[in-house]
């Protein structure tokens, strides 16, 4: 048992919580866990030729003896660069069973690495990721660490393993936990989902290089377990989108140089999407939808592209080909950020906000924290400063509050913009229920009106539907292009 499990525990008694109810998935839980089957041998996986007993081979799991204080058994083991082929455990069981994987730590020499496989039932078409997320005992002896799969009725199926790319596996056991018809039903049965999760649009692709919509929509396997019911999903950037897209650019798109391999496994696992038509995009809105859990496109509003190394793996077509519309500073030097203050780069992202309202989300925003500046001292923002104050915006202090009004105002205007653009489209789909407009903001006030974000107009005129804050505001000074 880990130190931040044991920590949970200790909390959960001080409060006066049953601790078993903390972790919902616990096998102890269940009231007929004391029947549980616990099987041990993976000598009996099939098919046998994806296993080998004597020295290590490339692409097959080696079967080797493992013993606790309890149980006794023939375990599987892959490198992080064995890659194995999926293997099957047939289950004799029948009824209703919650169903648990048991894997054990893996040594990575004299570092501890990460680890990782990925299970399924037979008859689902998803795999759920897995790991052991407990560290060596001290005298370097391994811990299993056990991992919930899914409660289901068995009647035939086997229970399906495969790797992670890149991460060693040991996994001990399959336990089988006989349930009661209450505690199946209760299972199953609809659950409160008052909690968000965000997405980055990045990250849920280059760790596992996929290839097929099925091996995408193992990144939200696990969620329809939990108490998240909305989820904000960043397409990547501004206009740097994880989709085929006619008016954004996919990260990398036409490079051939990427900085580091995680960078060059993203980019290329999006191509080979992309050719099978797959659109990642799609493929979460689906999972969404079928775990009853509300969907909202998140642009990060000031990610258009990267400094030196990144300038070809974050590399906004848009942003290149319009160097006249991009923020500039007080002292004229050029920033690698879009000005808001230039309607052609707001009408840009309506247009990305359009293709991707054609997958029906229940609504779209921003998450402010994720990027900054917006507007600058460019032309477009001084011409509009002139004209709203008649005074020179470079000739009076950067916390002038004419500086921050007039901020105010181009973004109220744009947001005044995506409110028409989503009315405008619910009314072509004849959608019953209006678009909602969700926004990551800064958790002071005065980060906000810095950067022209005016919360209170912007509920007062229904601008907002939904409000997340963060602790830490961008800062300008740190994105400077010379």
């Amino acid at each position: 048992m880990s130190y931040s499990l044991l920590w949970l525990l200790f909390a959960a008694a001080a409060i006066g919580a049953e601790p078993l109810e903390m972790f919902s998935t616990d096998s102890r839980r269940w009231s007929r866990a004391s029947y549980a089957v616990v099987m041990t041998d993976f000598s009996k996986a099939e098919p046998t030729a994806a296993l080998i007993t004597g020295k290590r081979e490339k692409g097959k799991w080696k079967v080797i003896p493992f013993a606790t204080a309890e149980w006794k058994g023939m375990a599987l083991s892959a490198y992080s660069q064995t890659g194995p082929a999926a293997v099957r455990m047939p289950l004799t069981a029948r009824g209703w069973h919650a169903v648990y994987v048991g894997l054990a730590t893996t040594s990575g020499g004299f570092n501890i690495g990460g680890n990782g496989m990925k299970a399924r039932l037979s008859d689902e078409p998803v795999f759920k990721r897995m790991a052991c997320n407990v560290p060596l005992l001290p005298n370097r002896r391994g811990v299993i660490q056990e991992q919930f799969l899914t409660v289901a009725e068995l009647k035939g199926q086997s229970v399906e393993i495969a790797p992670l790319p890149g991460l060693p596996a040991t996994i001990c056991y399959v336990k089988l936990v006989p349930l009661t018809e209450d505690e199946a039903r209760r299972r199953t049965s609809t659950r409160s989902r008052t909690s968000i999760a965000t997405f980055d649009g990045h990250s849920w692709i280059w760790p596992f290089r996929p290839t097929t919509a099925a091996e995408l929509a193992e990144e939200f396997r696990g969620f329809e377990d939990t108490d998240i019911g909305k989820w904000w999903f960043q397409v990547t950037g501004a206009d740097l989108v994880c989709y085929p897209s006619k008016v954004g650019t996919y990260p990398g798109e036409g490079t051939t140089d990427f900085p580091v391999s995680a960078y060059a496994v993203y980019t290329r696992s999006l191509e080979t999407l992309f050719k099978k038509g797959v659109n990642p995009l799609k493929v979460a809105r689906e999972a969404a939808r079928a775990q009853g859990a509300e969907f909202h496109v998140m642009l990060r509003p000031a990610g258009w592209v990267g400094s030196m190394p990144y300038e070809e793996t974050f590399n906004s077509k848009f942003f290149y080909a319009h160097p006249e519309w991009r923020c500039v500073d007080r002292d004229g030097t050029p920033t690698f950020y879009m000005s808001y203050a230039v309607p052609e780069v707001r009408q840009h992202l309506l247009e990305i906000f359009r293709e991707t309202l054609a997958l029906q989300p229940e609504g779209v925003g921003f998450l402010f924290n994720r990027g900054m500046p917006l507007i600058l001292w460019e032309d477009a923002f001084c011409a509009r400063f002139k004209q709203m104050h008649n005074a020179d915006a470079r000739a009076v202090p950067e916390d002038d509050p004419r500086i921050l009004a007039t901020r105010a105002a181009i973004m109220t205007e744009f947001m005044t913009e995506v409110r028409a653009l989503l009315d405008e489209t619910a009314h072509k789909q004849d959608r019953k229920v209006p678009y909602k407009i969700s926004l990551g903001t800064f958790a002071k006030e005065t980060d906000n009106q810095k950067w022209g974000l005016d919360l209170p107009v912007w509920i007062q005129r229904g601008l907002v539907d939904e409000l997340a804050v963060t602790w830490f505001a961008g800062l300008r000074t740190a994105y400077r292009s010379r």
